[in-house]
């Protein structure tokens, strides 16, 4: 099995399912949002299969997957492949390279959100640092930057002069209310979150398009507060918020909840709809993307169980320990040093005095022996699995007995210690104590 094939099912695990997921609980819930914690539910579905892959994924020790791909990368050598005579020219793995190009991308776009979200984190709190208190409104600072009225986590909030100005003294204050109703919401909060999310998931336009929801969720809430508290000013509410979008010349964004914003002007007559003529918030679609929820669980879980063992590499192994020509198989051979012929427990592989020896799939070194006058060093590794893999006549041994093992970790070095004729590893596997063919669990030929 080749070895971007384990790498191939972590992207599985954790992109394609979650993605398609998402996609599908969306086509159930695709509408105007309902209430906010409906939406936040429905966006917590979404968001469930992605963490389920994580949790599976490092329980089946492909934690290491990565560093075993960057060590193989570096040194180019097709250690997942089956083993082939030395001169043969070291192949390409496209696979591999396809994947971590795929890695590389979603962590250089994961990286651009994340830093402009921590700009504009800092953005806003040295905004609201600099802003000077209202003269008539306790609570209020306003501040010379032309930006929208917004609330943040210190329950600060800021107001533009310019809207300030702008803006009667009753219809500021409905704007203040509307901000007040976020602070006692501890909107903030949410938003930030939903903020991160999106930096997380800056690749997936199902969920982003999920938080956009529970934000207007959110602002439709608020909206609703403030007509509550003054119903008469309802008209006169929905002018503002027209008013202020006319004169707002900043940008309000996500990590912030602000009464108006630039960005999504169709989500402003959506509200200003709901301001007018509330519509009782049907939950039909909630229920849609619960069903559809509860339907695919089961599918989609065994899915991500299927991939994340296929990409712990356990059975069989998705690592070969050591690239090389194979000097004796797996059963009756001639000794070299008796002449008679004799069984071989395991398959010795010829490699280069140093050579780098790696685990095969996640474990613990159970047993580490030194200087043994027929095998020399010999290091044993108990895998999740169940099988034991032994490696002998080792040169170095890079593990400690009791040590944890990752699948692609360094754990020895090819030797010529104990009984040996030349520079090679004697690879053995045992099941419940007893050898087995090393050849069935490595796919050798």
């Amino acid at each position: 099995m080749p070895d971007g094939f384990a790498l191939a099912a972590a992207v599985m695990a954790l992109g394609l399912v979650p993605f398609l997921w998402s996609g599908l609980i969306a086509l159930a819930h695709r509408g105007h949002p309902g209430g906010y914690r409906a939406e936040t539910g429905v966006l917590a579905i979404m968001l469930i299969p992605a963490f389920v892959a994580i949790a599976l994924l490092a329980w089946c020790g492909l934690v290491a997957v990565p560093q075993a791909a960057v060590a193989v990368t570096v040194r180019f050598e097709p250690l997942l492949l089956p083993a082939v005579p030395a001169t043969s020219p070291v192949p390409v793995d496209g696979l591999r390279i396809a994947v971590l190009a795929l890695a590389a991308a979603y962590l250089f776009g994961a990286g651009w959100h994340v830093w402009a979200l921590l700009a504009a984190q800092r953005r806003y709190g040295q905004l609201a640092a600099s802003a000077v208190p209202h003269p008539d409104m306790h609570g209020v600072l306003v501040t010379g930057m032309e930006i929208p009225a917004f609330a943040d986590w210190q329950r600060r909030i800021v107001v533009s002069q310019r809207i300030a100005a702008v803006l009667e003294p009753h219809e500021l204050a409905l704007i203040v209310a509307h901000e007040r109703a976020h602070v006692g919401r501890g909107d903030p909060l949410h938003y930030a979150v939903l903020a991160w999310i999106d930096a997380v998931f800056w690749f997936n336009p199902f969920v982003r398009a999920q938080t956009r929801k529970c934000r207007l969720a959110a602002e439709v809430a608020c909206d609703a507060a403030v007509v509550a508290a003054a119903p008469s000013m309802r008209k006169t509410y929905a002018a503002t918020i027209v008013a202020v979008l006319r004169h707002a010349a900043g940008d309000a964004l996500a990590c912030t909840p602000a009464a108006i914003s630039p960005r999504n002007l169709g989500d402003h007559g959506m509200r200003i709809r709901e301001i007018m003529t509330p519509s009782p918030h049907c939950g039909k679609r909630v229920r849609a993307a619960f069903v559809v929820a509860a339907v695919l669980a089961v599918p989609a879980g065994a899915l991500q169980l299927a991939y994340a063992e296929a990409a712990s590499g356990d059975a069989p192994f998705a690592v070969l320990p050591l690239h090389g020509r194979i000097s004796a198989s797996y059963g009756e051979m001639r000794d070299p040093f008796t002449g008679k012929v004799r069984f071989h427990n395991g398959v010795d592989i010829v490699g280069k005095l140093g050579a780098d020896i790696v685990a095969p799939a996640a474990g613990r070194a159970v047993h580490v022996l030194h200087n043994d006058g027929v095998y020399g060093n010999v290091l044993e590794i108990e895998h999740d699995n169940g099988l034991v893999t032994r490696y002998s006549h080792l040169q170095n041994i890079e593990v400690a007995e009791g040590e944890r093992i990752m699948a692609g970790q360094l754990i020895a070095r090819v030797g010529s210690t104990g009984r040996s004729t030349g520079p090679h590893l004697d690879l053995q596997v045992l099941q419940g104590g007893k050898p087995i063919n090393p050849a069935e669990v490595f796919n050798l030929k």
